[in-house]
């Protein structure tokens, strides 16, 4: 059973998700604690979770008990499964709360808007007036221009560059090192591949890459649940 102490679950069952999270909440919390990762289908690590400053069990979900004020993080690396988890847990009798994750050494003005259950890695860059949604995974070194908007189950892989006034659509991906131009909208459930610089809008479900970024097929992939 969870502690009585319990305030913190890790939801899902990705080995670098969980390491990600576990390394931001060492940095924020300084001191060791107690978290669950509770898993819905089978997950043997290769690595043990217990060798830094928390605490880790694995817990299958069915023996997840509710709990008062519990901050929920979602261990998905793609936004699939950022998207099953949400919406797996936020619907459920839980009574969770997913707040946005923000690893201490990223940049981040006043004059932005964070959905529930974002996750932003070290040494991101974020301008004013950007508005990022539900399940937002912001990889390292990622940086955002002013105005931007960012949909939900967004993927932004280390390094990519969104300049400003730009629009990401739901459930897209973009890949390590890819430059968005300013001014450019890219549709729901698209991939913009590594090191992609894109130069015109790109529609929904596509693939796109290049310098200049070119359509190459379709995305037939269904993201969001």
């Amino acid at each position: 059973m969870m502690p009585k102490d319990q305030k913190i679950a890790i939801f899902g069952d990705n080995e670098y998700a969980i390491s990600m999270i576990l390394e931001t909440l060492s940095t924020i919390y300084r001191h060791a604690l107690d978290i669950p990762i509770i898993i819905n289908r089978e997950f043997k690590p290769k690595d043990s979770f217990n060798e830094g400053q928390h605490n880790t069990f694995l817990m299958d979900e069915a023996d997840f008990i509710e709990h008062t004020n519990v901050f929920g993080y979602l261990a998905g690396m793609s936004p699939a499964s950022r998207s099953f988890l949400f919406y797996r847990y936020q619907n459920g009798t839980l009574n969770l709360t997913f707040p946005a994750l923000i690893h201490p050494s990223s940049v981040l003005p006043h004059q932005i808007q964070l959905g529930q259950a974002v996750r932003i890695e070290p040494n991101v860059t974020i301008a004013p007036f950007v508005k990022i949604g539900i399940g937002v995974l912001i990889n390292r070194g990622v940086i955002i221009g002013h105005h931007t908007t960012i949909g939900d189950f967004v993927n932004l892989n280390p390094g990519a560059i969104i300049n400003g006034n730009c629009h990401i659509g739901t459930g897209t991906t973009i890949g390590s090192g890819a430059i968005i131009n300013d001014k450019i909208k890219i549709g729901n459930n698209s991939v913009i591949g590594s090191g992609a610089i894109v130069t015109k809008d790109i529609p929904d479900q596509v693939v796109a890459f290049g310098q200049p970024a070119k359509i190459i097929k379709e995305n037939k992939e269904i993201i969001i649940w």
